[in-house]
């Protein structure tokens, strides 16, 4: 297939990510990804050859593609058309032998029988009602001491009100930093987009943890990088050391009868 052919099927495809399809040539989403680096900045191997790799929310496929050059054998999923997305362009441009399942986070450890050593789940839980519960179904789908690397938004100095205007920041500071882990649940406009859940760290360490996930690293990504006011990102490197947490409710029914 001549360059000219190859840039002819991107431009007629709308891409998400602008990120490197082919050597030299670049697809022209909005928001830049590479994701070489972003592997390399959480200290994930170069090669992952015999490993099983998921990508959560993969969209036209960066960080599938990604995983896919560096060994891995590659599962991509989101909720979205493929054909839509790009990402059955993206296939056929690169021919990766990638499987892509179309599923929201909390259906797929029912549609997908493996269990993976490595899992990307980018861009996704602050679009999430229940991003508690995407996070358990992350652990169900997880091997034992696998990886998973998130990012996402996280509350560290911008808040809303229930109208969409900002709060001071020095309100939104101290929620932030607060011990007490506490979410921001919006009606699906969160910054005028279809987020809805935004916790402050606390709140997403509370989350990681019932989830049975520990967290080796981390790192915020924000205003000091990217010079936007409002921008406040989090990368997150953890582990799983066990199932997720039950409630029983047995056990608060007891509780509640003794009280």
């Amino acid at each position: 297939m001549n360059l000219q052919v190859v840039e002819a099927l991107i431009e007629s495809k709308k891409w998400y990510h602008g990120f490197e399809i082919l050597p030299g040539i670049f697809t022209p989403g909005k928001s830049k990804q590479n994701s070489s680096k972003i592997l390399n900045s959480l200290n994930i191997p170069a090669d992952l050859s015999n490993l099983n790799a998921l990508d959560i929310g993969t969209w036209d496929g960066p960080m599938a593609l990604e995983l896919s050059h560096r060994g891995a054998t590659v599962t991509a999923s989101d909720i979205q058309d493929p054909e839509l997305t790009a990402f059955n362009l993206m296939k056929e441009l690169t021919q990766k032998d990638i499987e892509y399942i179309q599923s929201s986070v909390y259906d797929l450890p029912k549609k997908i029988e493996k269990r993976f050593d490595l899992i990307t789940f980018q861009g996704v839980f602050y679009h999430l009602k229940n991003p508690s519960l995407g996070f358990d179904s992350i652990s169900a789908l997880l091997k034992k001491n696998g990886k998973v690397l998130i990012e996402g938004e996280i509350l560290s100095h911008y808040a809303e009100d229930l109208n969409g205007k900002a709060i001071s920041s020095e309100e939104a500071k101290s929620i932030g930093k607060s011990e007490v882990p506490l979410i921001e649940f919006c009606p699906g406009k969160f910054k005028g987009m279809s987020n809805w859940s935004i916790p402050n760290f606390a709140a997403l360490k509370v989350m990681l943890t019932t989830a049975g996930l520990e967290i080796e690293d981390y790192y915020f990504f924000g205003q000091e990088q990217t010079q936007v006011e409002n921008h406040q990102r989090i990368f997150i490197t953890a582990k799983k050391v066990q199932d997720p947490m039950s409630v029983s409710y047995t056990h608060l029914r007891a509780h509640e009868t003794r009280h």
